[in-house]
């Protein structure tokens, strides 16, 4: 969300450390799994939340130059090492390395538990000197963390996309054409396409068995009646995946109830946007009815009925980029998104970029123009649907006398992470955790009409993305650990990940996603854990699939 009411999202009577551990899973922090987990875990996972490693050359309420790469002449380095909770009593140990050798250790005890800091500084005579520079943090001992800054020339040329540029190089498979059902209204799309609309429905009739859902002459305009007709149709045949042709306005999606919703009616005020439902393409394959609607098959959904090239963009074979993975995180969230980037760490090389310091305008100096696999983790709201951003955090000492010890560290505002005119991946398959990361649907607010103009989801789409998964309503991050069940929407992203890193197409992986986190919601019914098996509730309904499957 776009502003400070993200960190009321839920809240919990209970006491006690299952009370500590819900509440922090309802703000998008920790899951029960987390903190319970045994003691092979590094404790920094089962029990803190700290925020990615800063560097900065000075600070004034917000880092002052945060960054990764100096120029020679700064007179110091600050290390900034933030978190939202830590247990007292905690020891921070910062070991700086130059070109491989020690320079700086130092080491500090926490005596605030809540949203506080420490800074480490290094300002040796003369200057930081040219080199490259590694920081570790141990947490009680424990390596938690290295990152690392450059110091460089002052004639040095600036930053550039370190892969270069890329074009597609193979193919992530497609679902073969004979196993996939499309469904439009086709009034619909030549409504908004005009003359281009033989052109999308061709194309579309290359990719599976295209089906007017009005091709008997009643009208069908709600989600009850496409719903219905799509399931008849599903069931005459032997389908194994669905595509849903056009946005909201063409093929509606479903309105299921939110889990959540009196807990977020606050937090939606002022936005009008639905607080009791959550938008859903689920019960179009949910041909058997069970308990949580988990749908039969997997379902995909181009999502615009009047923009011919996002089409068009979808329904081709899109090559996909030879590099690695990219990431973008929002830097308070590094345990929320540790999880995933371990999954992906596993298997190729990526490159992982913290807001901040790394903003909108940064982006073309990162490797995402390079990446064939992209995870990102900011806020998102679904009015303006043309940013994600990351925040910026406050820093204030809690004695002025004495900059060297505990610092107070809140939220003190937002950053812009990434923005449509920097979005967009050719062949690469984009997973964003943002609330409302693929909403699309038209809003009261200005921009009322969604186009790849205002909207991230579909300007991905346009730029012919191999596919995009995210959700459709306020989401939640949990930090997940090994062997720990699926929380939230973070446990969802994880077993999606889990399944592409395996092999698996991404709308398979997508699939067992949904079937995975409604098992895991079996498992917080049966263990007594209703918060919990609202977030995965949640969490099952409003993640889609956006493009071809």
């Amino acid at each position: 969300m776009t502003d400070d009411r993200l960190a009321r999202l839920v809240r919990t009577g209970l006491t006690g450390l299952t009370a500590v551990a819900l509440l922090w899973a309802s703000i998008g922090v920790v899951s029960v799994a987390a903190v319970d987990a045994g003691p092979e875990e590094p404790l920094s996972i089962r029990r803190a939340i700290l925020y990615h490693l800063q560097f900065a050359t000075d600070i004034n309420g917000t880092p002052v130059d945060e960054g990764t790469t100096f120029t020679e002449g700064v007179p110091r380095i600050l290390t900034l090492i933030g978190w939202d909770y830590v247990e007292l009593g905690t020891e921070l140990r910062v070991r700086l390395f130059r070109d491989g050798r020690l320079v700086l250790d130092d080491a500090k005890t926490v005596g605030r538990q809540r949203g506080g800091g420490f800074i480490f500084n290094f300002q040796p005579p003369g200057g930081v000197p040219i080199g490259s520079y590694t920081a570790q943090l141990d947490y009680n001992g424990v390596p938690d963390e290295v990152a690392t800054f450059v110091v460089l020339p002052a004639d040095a040329p600036g930053p550039t996309n370190p892969a270069g540029p890329s074009s597609g190089t193979d193919l992530i498979p497609y679902a073969d054409p004979d196993d996939v059902l499309i469904v439009t209204r086709e009034s619909v799309l030549r409504a908004g396409l005009g003359p281009r609309a033989d052109e999308v429905l061709a194309a579309a009739r290359l990719v599976g068995d295209l089906r007017d859902l009005e091709a008997d002459g009643v009208t069908r305009d709600s989600p009850e009646e496409t719903i219905e007709a799509t399931r008849r149709l599903l069931e005459a045949g032997s389908y194994g995946y669905l595509l849903i042709l056009g946005n909201d306005d063409a093929v509606p999606f479903a309105h299921l109830p939110n889990p959540l919703g009196a807990d977020e009616v606050e937090d939606l005020e002022g936005w009008d946007l639905p607080a009791d439902w959550v938008p859903s393409d689920d019960p179009y394959a949910d041909l058997d009815g069970d308990q949580w609607g988990v749908p039969d098959l997997p379902i995909a959904r181009i999502p615009s009925s009047d923009d011919a090239e996002v089409l068009l963009a979808q329904l081709r074979e899109n090559l996909s980029p030879a590099g690695g993975a990219f990431a973008l995180v929002n830097q308070k969230r590094r345990s929320q998104a540790g999880a995933v980037l371990e999954i992906i760490d596993d298997h190729m090389a990526i490159d992982t970029n913290y807001t901040p310091p790394t903003d909108a305008a940064g982006i073309p100096s990162t490797g995402s123009s390079t990446a064939r696999y992209t995870y990102i983790l900011l806020h998102g709201i679904g009015v303006t649907t043309d940013e994600w951003s990351g925040d910026v955090i406050a820093w204030s000492p809690e004695d002025l006398n004495d900059l060297a010890g505990p610092w107070i560290v809140r939220a003190g505002g937002q950053l812009g992470g990434m923005t449509v005119p920097y979005a967009g991946i050719a062949g690469g398959v984009v997973n964003v955790g943002a609330c409302y990361g693929a909403w699309t649907l038209d809003t009261t607010q200005a921009p009322q009409h969604k186009t790849a103009d205002n909207s991230l989801a579909l300007r991905y789409l346009r730029s012919g993305s191999r596919a995009f998964i995210a959700d459709t309503h306020l989401s939640h991050s949990a930090v997940i650990v090994e062997g720990g069940e699926p929380v939230a929407r973070t446990g969802f992203e994880t077993l999606l990940w889990r399944a592409m890193m395996d092999g698996a197409a991404p709308i398979d992986a997508f699939h067992a996603a949904k079937v995975g986190i409604a098992a895991a919601l079996d498992k917080a019914v049966a263990a007594g854990e209703p918060e919990i098996a609202a977030l995965d509730l949640k969490t099952l309904r409003i993640m889609v699939y956006l493009g071809r499957p």
